[in-house]
């Protein structure tokens, strides 16, 4: 009688044999195939830590320095930044190779490197539109939550996700660093905001405005730099934003339109987690409700039961007629908007949050009691979800 270990030996061999069959009838590979695509993606780790060590560098504050478009030679780079490693030209080719840097000259003497146009806006410290901050925190291998994805997706159960709250106040000394990384990441979805979508609302009486979770309040300051008629402006958020939100009060009023923002955009400490409603302090005034309450990448960082406790009580502070605004990294059921697929995975890495789409905001919102929901493009990354108070 044939032992286990003798069948398994067999089975084992007739396993190899059909392999071996398979692999001879494949081995011409198919022309129209090609694993670029493949290795391009799996570059990305390495890619991104460019770009990240670049900014650490300060090498496109260095290079943004130069009076002329000659730019900088490797010697010069050498000695500007302090790099000491026996071959730079690695490190500055491949941000050539990437479109970060450009390169002019023949040969080694002669190479000399300069920002790229998008460098020079998005990756220079003294840029109104610099957005350093929060590509080194996506590119930064050492920062990543994306090791812990294989684990988050085959042990979900036992996975020990945290509350944002709970990360939040436990890197409070953090907090203002955040504060700015998150400006960084809504730049240009702020400034279409700002000069698109405000103007309408002002023009259907809005006067008033909260944003809650405003961080820094960046996103007032320049809804009021561009819109005069918000007469008021309340940054809703946890105590320790508040010397942040002075710090960049005094930046802003040094900006065109900033003259007498002290006047319109204000600090109110709120937990919006605690407290039962919200219910606003507006200078001069004994309403304690607005015109329009924004969140700003906000709604993705809780779970379902948090977003529509946070929209019910949004319904209760806002006055007839007021708008809420909510701009994220919206879903699509087509699944083309790999920042949003990208911007889900981390919060589900991080905290109990995710994205979500437009028709999921929509039913949120409606149960709430809001109507006349309807979404907007702002970035190419963002959009902005409107929904209004009848």
């Amino acid at each position: 009688m044939q032992s286990f270990k003798e069948a398994q030996k067999q089975e084992e061999l007739k396993l190899k044999g059909a392999t071996s069959s398979k692999l001879d009838q494949s081995s011409i590979l198919p022309t129209h195939l090609k694993p670029d695509a493949l290795f391009e993606t799996s570059y990305g780790a390495q890619k991104a830590q460019i770009l990240a060590t670049a900014l650490e560098l300060r090498l496109f504050d260095y290079l943004a320095q130069c009076k002329n478009d000659s730019g900088r030679s490797i010697q010069d780079i050498r000695g500007g930044i302090g790099i000491k490693s026996a071959r730079p030209e690695d490190f500055l080719n491949a941000l050539v190779a990437m479109g970060h840097l450009v390169r002019e000259g023949k040969d080694l003497e002669s190479w000399r490197y300069r920002n790229s146009e998008e460098a020079n806006v998005f990756c220079v410290r003294e840029s109104p539109l610099y957005m350093g901050q929060i590509m080194h925190r996506f590119a930064n291998i050492r920062e990543n939550s994306f090791g812990e994805l294989t684990k988050l997706l085959k042990e979900e159960s036992t996975y020990k996700i945290k509350e944002f709250n709970e990360l939040y106040s436990k890197h409070h000394t953090s907090v203002p660093e955040f504060a700015h990384a998150m400006e960084s990441c809504i730049k240009l979805a702020v400034f279409k905001l700002s000069e698109s979508i405000l103007p309408r609302l002002c023009d259907q009486g809005l006067e008033t405005i909260a944003d809650i979770g405003g961080g820094s309040g960046y996103t007032l300051m320049e809804f009021c730099r561009h819109n005069p008629r918000i007469k008021c402006a309340i940054d809703c958020e946890l105590g320790e934003l508040r010397d942040t939100f002075t710090e960049y009060l005094g930046r802003e009023e040094k900006c065109a339109g900033g003259e007498r923002l002290r006047e319109r955009v204000f600090f109110q400490e709120l937990d919006f987690l605690k407290e039962g409603s919200f219910r606003f302090k507006i200078p001069g005034s004994n309403m304690d409700k607005v015109d329009g309450i924004v969140f700003g990448n906000v709604m993705h960082n809780w779970e379902l039961k948090v977003r529509k406790e946070l929209m019910r009580k949004s319904f209760e502070s806002l006055s007839k007629g007021g708008k809420i605004i909510i701009y994220d990294y919206f879903l699509d059921e087509e699944s083309s908007k790999l920042p949003s697929y990208l911007m889900s995975l981390h919060m589900q890495l991080v905290c109990r949050g995710s994205q979500f789409t437009f028709a999921e905001m929509k039913g949120w919102l409606e149960e709430a009691g809001f109507s006349e929901v309807v979404i907007e493009s702002l970035d190419g990354r963002m959009e902005a979800c409107i929904a209004t108070k009848k």
